[in-house]
């Protein structure tokens, strides 16, 4: 029985890493927290779940996420000066620990000339994507629009602006001194720009890979749970790698683990970025007039020396995000994702285990990769058979297949036969085709 080939979009390879990495203990000062969203934070500690236990009994149930105890104290690292590639990878990204970068972003142009005024007169013609509703569902629809058109509505309506940083904006956004070097140039996976009017609240969920999430405007409150914590975190969502728990009002009867859980929280304020590190838990709310954009990254296993100078400290403080035309393939990304379950796995991986790691595969296509890569025939897979120079033949030899482009060029020529009007209103993609659900899968918060 032969099998179709399954075509890797960049969506479903960020959501379908599964596996846990070693974190350090270390943290650092605390962020700090604005007075307005303290009250929803004091609530006594959590008490047993044992049986006879209602769910009103239970602190926290039916309030917002993190209503059931405050957040752990100390917080997450707090920095006022970006630190030097080496030294992020070492005390942030090998062992997966979040800091925020205070004030990182205030000197980029970004963050001095995007207001509404400035956005529709110089890049009001763009084609941007646009979520609708605030609060996130997945299940509704993203549109196409104008940048000039959604400026128009977003104070008005329910609507939230979700698109790749336009390559026309590219110049006047920048990546941080600590992405500058050490191969996460060339570890970059996407960048997006996140646009509302404020009150916008995402799913808890977790990313794939790594991330940067730099506000230009309004703030940002991040409910952020560590990785090893996943045993409280029902992800009943795993395609998309996120929680149904209602963000809002916790059903601590459906969701047990939520009540005891412990967590971090993070205000971030204008200027600030914040690293998410690969596989924490996070949902977000946004307060006031909100402009941001996350970068997203591989989450490398080790630092690449050869692409940095001997003077780190020498670095810029930021380099325009339109110097790096390089992205991770699709193919980086999945060797990446297997890489990262052998380091859990001790060193070697199984192919029941490669199971879990690549679920939108058929087992035979993940059993033909796996017998592919294991060359010396042990039944296991090893770092160095992952990054074997056969890998990309490998894949192809088990019909998984990476032609984004072949993708992106069946978009366009889809898009280019529909209407530019909707039920929004304005100029708006109206066929069915209009919903892009690639990029609905993609688009989270943070």
């Amino acid at each position: 029985m032969t099998t179709s080939p399954v075509c890797f979009s960049l969506p479903t390879l960020i959501y379908q890493a599964i596996f846990l990495l070693v974190l350090s203990n270390s943290r650092g000062s605390v962020a700090s927290l604005p007075e307005q969203h303290a009250a929803m934070h004091s609530t006594p500690d959590v008490v047993p779940q044992g049986d006879g236990v209602q769910g009103a009994d239970l602190p926290g149930h039916l309030k917002p996420l993190g209503s059931h105890r405050p957040p752990e104290d100390p917080g997450i690292d707090v920095l006022h000066r970006v630190p030097d590639p080496l030294d992020f990878f070492n005390r942030y990204v090998k062992d997966g620990s979040p800091v925020i970068f205070k004030g990182a972003a205030q000197n980029m142009d970004s963050y001095k000339l995007w207001t509404d005024e400035y956005l529709s007169k110089s890049y009001g013609h763009l084609k941007v994507e646009v979520e609708e509703g605030k609060k996130e569902n997945r299940s509704k629809d993203l549109w196409h629009m104008s940048l000039s058109n959604f400026i128009q509505k977003y104070q008005k309506e329910d609507v939230y602006l979700v698109t790749d940083v336009p390559p026309e904006m590219s110049d006047e956004f920048c990546l941080l001194r600590c992405l500058l070097c050490g191969g996460f140039p060339t570890s970059l996976v996407d960048t997006i720009l996140w646009y509302s009017s404020g009150g916008t609240k995402s799913v808890l969920h977790f990313d794939g890979v790594d991330n940067i999430n730099c506000i230009m405007d309004g703030s940002k409150e991040v409910f952020l749970v560590d990785k090893r914590e996943q045993a409280n975190i029902n992800i009943d969502h795993p395609e998309q790698s996120f929680s149904g728990v209602d963000v809002d009002k916790v059903d601590l009867t459906k969701y047990p683990g939520l009540g005891q859980v412990p967590w971090y929280n993070v205000t971030m304020e204008r200027g600030d970025c914040l690293f998410i590190p690969y596989r924490w838990f996070h949902a977000v709310r946004s307060w006031g007039r909100n402009l941001a954009v996350n970068v997203w990254f591989i989450h490398r296993l080790w630092f690449n020396e050869t692409d940095c100078s001997d003077e780190l400290m020498a670095l810029p403080e930021y380099v325009p995000l339109s110097s790096f035309k390089t992205r991770a393939s699709h193919l980086e990304i999945l060797r990446s994702e297997i890489a990262n379950g052998i380091e859990v796995y001790g060193g070697l991986i199984t192919v029941e285990e490669m199971y879990d790691l690549i679920q939108r595969s058929t087992k035979q296509q993940i059993t033909q990769l796996f017998q592919s890569l294991d060359q010396n025939g042990d039944k296991k897979l090893s770092m160095k058979e992952a990054y074997s120079e056969s890998f990309a033949e490998a894949c192809k030899s088990a019909d998984i297949s990476f032609d984004k482009e072949k993708d992106d060029e069946e978009e366009v020529e889809e898009g280019d036969e529909e209407e530019e009007e909707d039920d929004i209103g304005g100029e708006v993609e109206n066929d069915e085709a209009h919903r892009s659900t690639g990029r609905e899968e993609e688009h989270e918060e943070l």
